[in-house]
C-alpha cells in the first residue's frame, strides 16, 4: 500500500459506499510495512479475503476457483493486488461475479514502479486496461484514471454491476 493506492480507496470509499455495505476485499493480507484499506469501511460488513492466511485475512479463496456466493456484496475491491497475479483477469471476473446487482467494484493498480514480487510481479497498467475490463464484464464505468506521484503511478477502475 502506498499514499496513491490509499488516496484512490478512500475516494471511491467516499463517493460510491453506503455505510452499512457488505464489503470484499480482493489480496487483504497485510505485508510487513504495509497498512491495510478496512479503515476507511469502519461503518460497513467488511470482509477480507486472500489466498493464504495472515493478518487482515478472514476467508481464504483458492486462487482459481473461489467458494463464495454469487452476488453476495455490495462492493468488491482489489488494491495493488493485480500486479502479482498472474491471471488477473480470472480475478476480476470472480469480483464481478459475487457483486451484487447494482454493486460498485474498484480496481486499483500500478501504472508505474519497481519490481516488488509478492511472490511474483507480473503486470503494470494502463488507463485504457481498466475501462476494458468493464467493458468485457458489462459494467457501467462510473469513474476511471490515473493518479500520478510518488514514484508510484496508479490507474483505476470504479464501476457499477448492471
Amino acid at each position: 500500500m502506498d499514499s496513491n493506492s490509499k488516496a484512490l480507496v478512500k475516494k471511491f470509499r467516499d463517493a460510491y459506499v453506503l455505510d452499512g455495505s457488505r464489503v470484499a476485499e480482493i489480496g487483504s493480507v497485510i505485508v510487513e510495512g504495509t497498512g491495510s484499506y478496512r479503515e476507511f469501511f469502519t461503518d460497513c460488513e467488511f470482509v477480507g479475503f486472500d489466498i493464504e492466511q495472515g493478518v487482515n485475512v478472514d476467508v481464504v479463496i483458492d486462487r482459481w476457483d473461489w467458494s463464495v456466493e454469487s452476488e453476495s456484496f455490495d462492493v468488491v475491491f482489489a488494491a495493488c493486488v493485480f500486479e502479482h497475479d498472474s491471471r488477473f483477469w480470472l480475478t476480476f471476473s470472480e469480483m464481478v461475479r459475487i457483486c451484487k446487482k447494482g454493486g460498485v467494484v474498484c480496481v486499483v493498480a500500478p501504472s508505474t514502479g519497481n519490481e516488488h514480487r509478492f511472490p511474483v510481479d507480473c503486470y503494470r497498467f494502463l488507463k485504457d486496461s481498466m475501462v476494458e475490463l468493464a467493458v468485457w464484464q458489462d459494467l457501467e464505468v462510473l469513474e476511471s484514471g490515473m493518479l500520478e506521484g510518488d514514484g508510484w503511478d496508479h490507474v483505476y477502475l470504479f464501476a457499477r454491476k448492471k
